[in-house]
């Protein structure tokens, strides 16, 4: 895969983990937003609809991009009641890596699921094949 960054992730954003007070959560939700506005990246996208406040990263670099995994650190300082899953590749090797966010907290893990990425989602490279 050589240097490309992959990464795709989603978070649902609560201001706490018992989230009762819609103007705290608003209040919440424009620090989001101007925190996002900051970054002035393409790669990450804000979305409200039916009472869920979300936010969206995903896309390619080609080198490592800090301010993924720092867009979800920043939002479980600031909104500790949100929680959600960053699935990342390239960073040290070829395999997915999965960070969850979860009352405040990034940590990292294993991938279960697409990971090892040979074979599970790619065929090693074969000179011979034509296709």
């Amino acid at each position: 895969m050589g240097a490309l960054y992959e990464f795709h992730g989603w978070i649902a954003v609560h201001h706490h983990t018992h989230d009762t007070d819609p103007n705290a959560q608003e209040e919440c939700w424009r620090g989001v937003e101007a925190y996002i506005g900051q970054l002035g990246q393409p790669t990450v996208g804000v979305h409200r609809k039916n009472g869920v406040d979300s936010v969206w990263v995903h896309g390619q670099h080609n080198s490592h991009a800090p301010y993924v995994l720092e867009l979800f650190a920043w939002v479980g300082r600031h909104a500790p009641g949100s929680y959600g899953l960053l699935y990342t590749r390239g960073e040290l090797d070829d395999d997915f890596v999965v960070h969850r966010l979860c009352r405040g907290a990034v940590t990292k893990h294993a991938d279960p699921f697409l990971s090892p990425v040979l074979p599970t989602i790619e065929d090693a490279y074969d000179p011979s094949r034509v296709d």
